[in-house]
């Protein structure tokens, strides 16, 4: 239901800069696909830079207009090249199928406490119940989904690179993301676990290591 609501929910009206449609229009093209709907949505008042793809079927990108108003359009087209190897990838449907795997877990551990009960004629504890129920899932989430969503993270970063993008240019466009967002480039690796994408300074050293491009992050 996504891709029908986010338009509302984001108040989002189409691109309206018409040669970076054409460029990003290109840019799917050069990608072997067909074009996905192209979306701005208001973030001045905010201050949020992001971009992001929904949509399975009938894909849509939103990008923000804060990040529009700050980047050169190179940045612009870099980001969504990684949008558009989610698509690539087909990372919205692997992702749909985990989280709908991780919810066949709990139904399937919820069973396994049923029979035992029926089997033995004896009530597990509420809390103990809970807790076998819920802790396999909560470290399905945290440790196994969410270091899945990193790995496509990068897989997206690293087609970016395999379309042509620079690396240099694809680096800036994920520092100016930082420094707009106020966001901190590198991480502890306890920290990093719990999010879904890798930290920028991670992103950057892959980046290098794939391309050969140093780039000096104390600059």
């Amino acid at each position: 239901a996504l891709p029908f609501l986010y338009p509302k929910l984001l108040k989002a009206v189409p691109l309206e800069d018409e040669n970076l449609r054409a460029l990003l229009v290109r840019l799917f093209a050069k990608a072997g696909m067909k074009s996905a709907q192209l979306y701005q949505w208001p973030t001045k008042e905010k201050k949020v830079a992001n971009a992001l793809v929904v949509g399975v079927v009938k894909p849509k990108v939103f990008i923000s207009d804060y990040f529009l108003e700050n980047a050169e359009p190179s940045e612009v087209e870099a980001i969504v090249a990684h949008e558009v190897g989610h698509l690539k990838h087909k990372h919205l449907i692997k992702r749909l199928l985990h989280i709908v795997a991780g919810i066949c877990e709990l139904f399937l551990v919820g069973f396994i406490l049923e029979w035992y009960e029926n089997q033995t004629g004896q009530e597990v504890n509420q809390y103990l119940g809970m807790a076998i129920l819920l802790v396999p899932f909560l470290l399905y989430i945290s440790l196994g989904l969410l270091k899945y969503y990193r790995k496509q993270e990068n897989q997206a970063d690293e087609f970016v690179l395999n379309i042509g993008i620079q690396p240099e240019v694809m680096i800036s466009a994920l520092l100016k993301l930082a420094r707009l967002n106020h966001m901190v480039s590198k991480m502890r690796k306890l920290d990093e676990r719990f999010q879904t994408h890798p930290s920028i300074a991670r992103r950057i050293r892959q980046i290098e290591k794939i391309s050969g491009y140093k780039y000096d992050l104390s600059l």
